[in-house]
């Protein structure tokens, strides 16, 4: 009952409950021992001579007798031993007929794996509680580890259980009047929508309470509702909104005095200004607040996603060391959380980095990786992801029927979970191919909507917009190329974005040798080749080089046009590239029959 070795000092303390003397006990300890059943274990402990006599001895208890000596071995427990384990403490009283004292230890000792970050044994034991409550029909308390339970199937990535149990809880509260409590199963419930990819869903089921909410109380509720608006707003591409939610969320939690949701709020804030291209202001938030916060009050989940989007920042700037170091602390953390949605988007996100710096062979099990947690989880927004990066990697080597396979698959779940981050990368993957093939019309279709989208000039979007020039002078549309080429760069210097920088002076080259300004479209060549150089990006330093030999050869200056071209063709055949490479061999092969 209490395992297969004793301490002696439990064995005369639980003996006492029953008014058995002392010397009575040692007495019966002696005879086991000379019958072979038990055998000493040191000075101070007993244990069975086989497992066998141990499960004889149990199953001819009665289930009252058994009931009380685990009853008696708790109470023994809890009143002699300075620290005892909940769990040893949950298990027996679970055996016994101490119903509250079964519920009070079981519910701590599942807030102890919760702290552990063994979610599925944190899982097992609020589900007992529940179970428990509900047959006392304590309803509230019910509703209270129901929060918790939520959140356990939430950071398995198991999401329709997480909210069919969540809105369970919201509704308990609601009838019951307890305003705080549905505000706090909302917010919950609004996070969840978010991870899922169903945020306009979230926003939906949250913005009606709004009008519920006394604007003059700071509770926590309110602090982690105007949080989980922070993120269903992220999901939909409304960033100012959700930097005002992050805001109201801080200013919450700093009245309420809750720091857990006050760290919560500001990585939300940190991430509204990631979108909308306040690269540095970004930065300054996470390392100077979100992430020392974050350690400070043990808040995992928000210290992960600090690195992850620090990470992000960095790959704008065109700092990929940075990046990476960011996301490996990132991914070392989320090993210990054991979120598996998470980690599918940060090895996306190592993966894409890699690519970056020409490390290919590191960038395909990254994303590999990424693809098998994406199949183990179901539906969740960072799914789009995944095929992303195999579909970008697949094309840029010349695999183009498993490129397109996979970028369609990312199309797909980017528009059905209104995910304009992944919609742009997608599509700016497809109308570079797209403009590579001779077709800037299909090029065009494809990059056009951004322009209206609501996170336009976003962060993420300025790369694949740089395209969209491209396109318009493909189709013999300079000027309206050169405006909006005016703008992107504009918004790249200010923001010191050097991958989109690079990629938007590609195409003002372009743009330049076509109105003959050669001079003009040296300088933005160069400047793009020395910030590739600077960035250490290979691939991107192939693109401008192959750029940097259409426009030699434009200007029929055909032998420094051939040198160009191979520079970017020994690049290209180191990384394994056929994309671009395919290209230039044509055009060499044309040169060479001139």
């Amino acid at each position: 009952m209490v395992g297969r070795r004793v301490p002696r000092t439990l064995l005369v303390a639980v003996a006492a409950r029953a008014n058995l003397a002392e010397e009575a006990v040692l007495e019966a300890l002696e005879d086991a021992g000379r019958a072979r059943l038990l055998g000493e274990a040191g000075e101070d402990g007993y244990q069975f001579t086989h497992d066998l006599i141990r499960e004889v001895l149990l199953t001819d208890l009665g289930t009252a007798r058994r009931a009380l000596l685990h009853r008696r071995v708790a109470e023994v427990l809890e009143a002699t031993v300075p620290a005892p384990a909940v769990t040893v403490l949950a298990y027996h009283y679970a055996q016994s007929d101490e119903q509250d004292k079964a519920i009070l230890y079981l519910e701590q000792a599942g807030d102890a794996a919760r702290t552990r970050y063994a979610q599925t044994e944190a899982e097992s034991a609020y589900r007992e509680v529940i179970t428990r409550l509900e047959t006392l029909g304590r309803g509230a308390q019910t509703a209270a580890v129901s929060e918790k339970l939520g959140m356990m199937l939430a950071l398995q990535a198991r999401y329709d259980e997480a909210l069919l149990t969540l809105e369970r809880t919201g509704e308990v509260y609601r009838v019951e009047g307890d305003l705080e409590g549905e505000v706090r199963a909302l917010a919950q419930i609004g996070r969840i929508h978010r991870w899922r990819g169903t945020s306009k869903e979230g926003l939906t089921r949250l913005l009606p309470l709004l009008a519920r909410l006394p604007k003059a109380s700071a509770s926590r509720g309110a602090a982690a509702f105007y949080a989980a608006l922070a993120y269903l707003y992220k999901g939909v591409g409304q960033y100012s909104e959700q930097l005002a939610a992050a805001e109201q969320a801080a200013a919450l939690a700093r009245a309420s005095g809750d720091d857990y949701i006050l760290t919560t709020a500001q990585e939300r804030r940190a991430a509204a200004l990631l979108a909308l291209g306040r690269l540095e202001e970004t930065c300054r938030a996470l390392t100077d607040e979100v992430i020392p916060a974050s350690e400070a009050t043990g808040n995992l989940w928000t210290l992960i996603t600090a690195h992850d989007n620090l990470a992000g920042a960095y790959e704008f700037l065109g700092d990929y060391q940075q990046s990476r170091a960011c996301l490996e602390q990132a991914i070392a953390l989320d090993e210990r959380l054991g979120d598996p949605a998470e980690m599918a988007y940060l090895l996306y996100g190592r993966g894409l980095n890699a690519f970056a710096l020409g490390e290919w062979q590191q960038a395909r099990p990254d994303f590999e990786r990424a693809a098998t947690f994406v199949g183990s989880t179901g539906q969740f927004w960072y799914a789009t992801y995944p095929p992303h990066g195999l579909g970008l990697l697949c094309l840029a080597e010349g695999r183009e029927e498993e490129a397109a396979h996979y970028l369609k698959e990312a199309l797909t779940l980017a528009q059905r979970n209104h995910d304009l981050q992944a919609l742009c990368w997608v599509q700016g993957a497809l109308a570079e191919w797209d403009l590579l093939s001779g077709r800037p019309e299909a090029a065009r279709v494809r990059l056009a909507p951004l322009l209206d989208a609501p996170g336009l000039m976003a962060s993420y979007s300025r790369e694949a917009l740089a395209l969209l020039p491209w396109a318009y002078l493909g189709l013999g549309e300079a000027d309206q190329a050169q405006a909006l080429l005016v703008q992107v760069i504009s918004t790249a210097r200010q923001a010191r974005m050097g991958p989109t920088l690079v990629q938007a002076l590609r195409v003002q080259a372009l743009v330049l040798s076509k109105q003959e300004r050669w001079e003009e479209a040296e300088q933005a060549l160069q400047e793009a080749l020395t910030l590739c150089r600077g960035m250490a990006a290979p691939y991107a330093e192939a693109k401008t080089l192959y750029t940097a030999g259409l426009v030699s050869h434009k200007k029929g200056e055909l032998e420094p046009a051939r040198q160009r071209f191979e520079a970017a063709l020994t690049i290209l055949e180191r990384l394994g590239e056929r994309l671009y490479a395919r290209s230039i061999e044509q055009l060499l092969g044309q040169g060479e029959h001139q």
